[in-house]
């Protein structure tokens, strides 16, 4: 069982009951996953809305940085929009889920848990699309 960390009050229980099934459920999809948190888009906001356990792997900062510079290449090569962002380390992938227009999921998964070569993405990407839904019926509701 993981910590749920709601940093903003705009949350019922039920609405954090939710949230924090789905974020517990993303390890189903990417094995080993315990960092994950959901955060606005807007890069003026520095915190995350709701955290599951720590994520200290993942600077608020980098992750819209990150977010920014997919959109701006999503822009050169003359495509609409790109729903997720997955960045292999040698220790890590660093995944980035839009949500919703106004939201972002970020999750870390160490790589001693999954085999980076192996592991399909796009697979675990498709299969975890209900999840996001839920999510993003959460958070409209806020």
């Amino acid at each position: 069982m993981f910590f749920l960390c709601c940093t903003k009050s705009v949350f019922s229980n039920a609405q954090r009951k939710e949230l924090h099934q789905c974020l517990e459920s993303i390890s189903t999809y990417y094995p080993g996953t315990k960092e994950c948190g959901i955060l606005r888009r807007s890069s003026a906001d520095q915190e995350f809305l709701v955290a599951l356990s720590d994520t200290q792997s993942m600077p608020i900062a980098l992750l819209h940085d990150l977010s920014d510079a997919a959109g701006d290449l999503c822009e050169t090569l003359s495509q609409t929009s790109l729903s997720v962002i997955h960045i292999r380390g040698a220790e890590r992938i660093l995944s980035l889920h839009v949500i919703d227009e106004d939201h972002l999921l970020a999750y870390s998964t160490p790589l001693p848990s999954i085999s980076a070569e192996r592991f399909d993405t796009a697979a675990a990407d498709i299969e975890m699309a209900p999840v996001l839904g839920r999510l993003a019926t959460v958070l409209d509701m806020v």
